[in-house]
């Protein structure tokens, strides 16, 4: 559900093992993983993402 994504996102606990992750690209997840991190310092910044 979304709330369950919203859920993971803020517990820092992403599930990529169901789909549709499984057909996406390991580059693909650990950008998506640096976009979501939970500590601003860590995080991707719009300049790195792009």
């Amino acid at each position: 559900t979304e709330q369950g994504i919203f859920r993971q996102i803020l517990q820092g606990q992403l599930d990529f093992q169901s789909e549709p992750w499984p057909g996406i690209s390991e580059s693909a997840k650990d950008l998506i993983r640096n976009m979501l991190t939970r500590n601003p310092k860590k995080r991707f910044t719009a300049r790195q993402v792009l």
